[in-house]
């Protein structure tokens, strides 16, 4: 995630999905595992039309927040906090806004993601994940080392979970024959398999969900 995509018809359709669990399960405690990484040069998804999934309070409150960065207001991934009440939904949202990065040359995964686990811990339940990397799930290395989580990370995360809560997986299209079919499987295998998986595919995003069953 980074701050200048905050608000994008991705984010639409990101919540949209968040408000319709937090419906559906009763959430009282949304933490967003933003992975958050460095603005750049790319200014694509700047507009909150053309979202195929998509809650009208949802669609409201952004275009609330443009006609705020319209003043001068900044983009910032934390102004999410104000979405539960502006939908009139009985959740809190918290923002894990740590740069997912490292600032002294020493591999930060293993801290970061540790340190994310030990705030997960401290949820109200029924709680949600919302794990947040700019690329999904994939192998981490070489350029991609920032814009995806691995499969043994959400592992790790997904065992840390008590029964009854979830987490959910922003996944980018993948060039890849019957791209969302795979993605599940693997999402599948990461999470350990619980019945209960879904998957919510908007156009080259895909949401991916998983609820912990009993013991």
């Amino acid at each position: 995630m980074k701050n200048q995509h905050y608000s994008d018809s991705r984010d639409v359709s990101k919540w949209s999905v968040v408000v319709r669990l937090a419906r559906e399960h009763l959430i009282r405690h949304v933490f967003h595992v933003a992975m958050l990484t460095e603005d750049d040069e790319n200014r694509g998804g700047v507009t909150v039309n053309g979202p195929e999934i998509s809650e009208d309070c949802v669609v409201k409150f952004f275009e609330r927040e443009h006609e705020a960065f319209l003043r001068g207001e900044p983009k910032d991934i934390g102004r999410i906090t104000g979405l539960p009440a502006s939908c009139g939904m009985g959740f809190r949202a918290n923002v894990f806004d740590r740069p997912f990065r490292s600032l002294d040359g020493q591999d930060f995964r293993k801290a970061y993601f540790s340190d994310a686990m030990d705030l997960i811990a401290l949820m109200e339940e029924p709680s949600l994940v919302l794990v947040d990397p700019d690329g999904g799930m994939g192998g981490a290395k070489g350029g991609k080392r920032h814009s995806q989580i691995r499969p043994e990370e959400l592992s790790r995360l997904f065992i840390r979970l008590r029964p009854g809560n979830g987490v959910m997986l922003f996944q980018h299209r993948q060039n890849i024959d019957s791209w969302i079919k795979v993605m599940e499987g693997r999402f599948r295998s990461a999470v350990q398999g619980p019945e209960s998986i879904r998957a919510f595919p908007d156009g080259n995003a895909l949401f991916l969900v998983a609820f912990k069953g009993p013991k």
